[in-house]
């Protein structure tokens, strides 16, 4: 599992943000200057490209080799926050947490 978190106030409160790409297979970071134009829908939230040409070629490749994964499984994730960067994430599953600051 692949995990970044971050510390915030919301409603006076600090709480913990945690995002989970779990049975992560393939990331990418970029920088801001290097951020696909089509990205700026993933800012400041978990979006899915359910059928991307990154997500088609991984699948493609588990396909042709003898793995347990199941390729319909995986899922093409990505954010990005106010100053960069953008991460994508090819994996099998996601889950937001919050939680109170300890």
């Amino acid at each position: 599992m692949l995990t970044i978190s971050c510390h915030m106030k919301i409603e006076g409160q600090s709480v913990v943000e945690e995002l989970h790409f779990i049975e992560p297979l393939a990331n990418a970071v970029h920088s801001l200057f290097v951020v696909p134009e089509f990205a700026s829908v993933a800012y400041d939230k978990v979006v899915e490209f359910s059928d991307s040409g990154w997500l088609r070629e991984v699948r493609a490749r588990i396909e042709s080799r003898p793995t347990k994964i199941v390729p319909s499984d995986l899922r093409h994730l990505a954010v990005m926050f106010d100053d960069g960067p953008y991460y994508d994430f090819i994996c099998r599953d996601f889950a937001h947490v919050r939680r109170p600051k300890a």
